[in-house]
């Protein structure tokens, strides 16, 4: 079922009842970038696997003109919402009337051009101020570069890493992210027992990384960590390498990966890797003002 919410002279707001009509909806045009859209992606397939999270999805939208989808919307629970590119500028603004509903948001993220746009008419018809937050490199690799391996070897993590991975992930999201966690134990156990976390291993582990979000052509390499005593000596980079290369040879078409733009560091070790740059997406964090 969908419902014609909004419409202007040129777009139409469409907003979606069933996860899997709306996956299908928005698959090919999602699919133009698949690396820049890869969370929504991959967040489209799951609530199609996953009714649960279904119910964390307050909206399902499309926006659409001459019956072509010309951007995608999801606002989740908490109101965090995420946007797609869009070819209509003119869809910012029924998103944002459509929006309005919940009186307050938390987080926008979009391509840079779009969130900015969002996010300053968000704040001009509602109050509430915006702040940067992460702007986010994304990446696909479809062949590994060639380089200087680290010592040592790629293996699934193991029930027995859970307390290595928790307290590695904890690290991670304050390092990386800028805010702790308090699931950390759950995340790591959730992550090994679903396969989709690793680590390098030269005696001990020594760094680890994880795949998350599959689509149509490709799993997303991420939450890749290393900790400061083992860092400078190539295992971030090497761990990164050899679970990109081992998702290559179980079949996947191209890797993916994000990346926060203010780390030079690790963007020229994913370049270096082999991943091409693909766009850029921002976000930005609401608050009521004082």
């Amino acid at each position: 079922m969908i419902v014609i919410v909004l419409s202007s002279r040129k777009v139409q707001l469409i907003q979606h009842q069933d996860a899997y009509s709306f996956n299908q909806r928005v698959r090919d045009f999602l699919m133009r970038n698949e690396a820049l859209h890869h969370a929504m992606l991959s967040q489209c397939y799951a609530i199609t696997q996953t009714p649960e999270l279904l119910k964390q999805c307050h909206d399902l939208l499309t926006l659409e003109s001459n019956g072509e989808v010309i951007g995608v919307a999801i606002n989740r629970l908490g109101n965090s919402v995420s946007i797609s590119m869009l070819s209509e500028p003119g869809g910012v603004d029924l998103l944002v009337q459509h929006l309005k509903q919940h009186d307050t948001l938390s987080m926008v993220n979009a391509p840079k051009d779009v969130a900015q746009s969002f996010a300053q008419i968000w704040t001009e018809r509602t109050g509430q101020t915006h702040t940067p937050e992460m702007t986010l490199s994304a990446y696909r690799l479809e062949q590994l570069a060639s380089f200087t391996w680290a010592v040592g070897q790629l293996r699934k993590a193991a029930v027995a890493d859970i307390p290595l991975v928790s307290q590695w992930y904890a690290a991670f999201c304050e390092e990386a992210l800028g805010r702790p966690t308090t699931d950390s134990q759950n995340w790591a156990t959730r992550q090994i027992n679903q396969g989709h976390a690793f680590v390098w291993q030269d005696g001990d582990p020594v760094s680890m990384g994880c795949r998350i979000g599959q689509t149509a052509n490709g799993f997303r390499v991420s939450i890749i960590f290393t900790p400061k005593e083992h860092r400078y000596k190539g295992y971030g980079k090497t761990c990164t390498a050899a679970l990109t290369q081992q998702l290559l040879s179980d079949g996947q078409r191209y890797c993916f990966l994000y990346a926060d733009k203010k780390n030079p560091l690790s963007n020229s070790m994913y370049e270096a890797i082999g991943y091409k740059l693909m766009g850029e997406t921002q976000s930005y964090r609401f608050a009521n003002a004082d």
